[in-house]
């Protein structure tokens, strides 16, 4: 994992901690990602780049997993750390965030 964005990440961190309990609700979408990358491998990584050899911008089938990905921390951030359970506003598609937790290759389709 090359973490590009570790001070950037921590300092989210540190902010949302900062806060009193239960009123800043954070994501560590930069690990979740990094760690997904990880298990999916370069090569199946680099499909979800909008072009070759730009790691930032996504395709439309990237933007599908890393909104789903969005998704399920912000559902499983909210309800296990403050019991809150949000799943009516808003929910991956089960197939697409069952693989992103598995760490399988999904290709969305569009």
């Amino acid at each position: 994992m090359i973490e590009d964005l570790l001070p950037q990440r921590l300092a989210v961190l540190s902010v949302a901690a900062s806060f009193a309990p239960g009123t800043a609700f954070v994501i560590d979408l930069n690990f979740a990602s990094e760690t997904y990358l990880d298990r999916i491998g370069q090569n199946n990584a680099v499909l979800y780049n909008l072009v070759p050899m730009d790691d930032t911008h996504l395709n439309v089938p990237g933007g599908l997993v890393f909104g789903n990905m969005v998704s399920g921390l912000v559902v499983q951030e909210v309800k296990s750390q403050h019991g809150y359970d949000i799943g009516e506003y808003t929910y991956p598609n089960s197939t697409i965030w069952d693989a992103i937790v598995m760490g399988q290759f999904i290709w969305p389709y569009v």
